[in-house]
């Protein structure tokens, strides 16, 4: 059992959730939306090359209004990732 002090050495993060809500984002696009009211931000995911590809999504969507998966491959590729 973890003890309460011990909490902050436990790292709360669940990598099938990140992917699941870059899924979404991905496949959904209407969702983006929501990404605001969520108040969703980068460094809320744990996985860096998930904070990446949030922000290539959000960027993507801002500028041209549509997100998908070619679309974010060319803006990772832009970016060197």
């Amino acid at each position: 059992m973890i003890q309460k002090e011990n909490l902050s050495d436990v790292e709360l993060y669940d990598m099938g959730i990140e992917r699941s809500v870059l899924s979404i984002l991905i496949q959904d696009p209407s969702f983006m939306g929501e990404v605001d009211r969520w108040e969703l931000k980068p460094q809320m995911f744990y996985v860096e090359i998930h904070q990446i590809i949030y922000n290539a999504i959000i960027s993507l969507y801002r500028e041209r209004g549509a997100v998908d998966s070619q679309l974010i491959a060319s803006k990772l590729s832009s970016i060197g990732v």
